[in-house]
């Protein structure tokens, strides 16, 4: 798919966008498009630890989705599922996947720094919520959330890329 879509990419370029459609917090924000969580069973204990949203449980349970349609009705429906909801919008996943490694190319490109500072997380043990920022020389470029630390950078990071395209901030 990747190399039809993109002939002129370089192959290291279409291995990090492989990547960045296959990992875990892509595959689980399909499982959420498709509401997913509601329809698994589990256990009281995983219940109570917010297993219903974990990144890895709702990814693999994605991945369970492809492989019993495949069985059941064969490589073509199989195929619709993962075109409409992993491989649409493969650029849009690609540079949220990579935002940190985007946004620290941007800057060393202008001879800039990148920091990221935790700010306060909020909710219970087992569905926190992180937050972080992103400066860049010292000024804050964007700021993000999510259900791990590194999912709050990512975010964080990706708003500063949106803000910096959108020339809203200049670097």
């Amino acid at each position: 798919f990747l190399y039809r879509k993109y002939p002129e990419m370089m192959e290291g370029e279409l291995s990090k966008t492989r990547a960045a459609l296959v990992c875990e917090m892509s595959l689980a924000d399909c499982a959420r498009a498709l509401s997913l969580g509601e329809y698994m069973r589990m256990g009281r204990g995983m219940e109570k630890l917010g297993g219903r949203n974990a990144d890895a449980i709702i990814s693999d349970a994605f991945e369970a989705l492809i492989a019993a349609l495949y069985l059941d009705s064969g490589i073509e429906e199989a195929k619709k599922l993962v075109y409409r909801y992993l491989l649409d919008n493969s650029e849009e996943k690609r540079l949220f996947y990579d935002a940190k490694t985007i946004l620290q190319e941007m800057t060393q490109e202008k001879g800039k720094s990148v920091h990221y500072r935790d700010l306060p997380s909020e909710g219970p043990e087992h569905d926190r919520v992180f937050y972080s920022e992103v400066l860049v020389s010292g000024e804050v470029f964007g700021r993000g959330k999510g259900h791990s630390k590194k999912k709050a950078e990512q975010d964080a990071a990706y708003a500063a890329i949106t803000a910096i395209r959108n020339h809203n901030k200049c670097i």
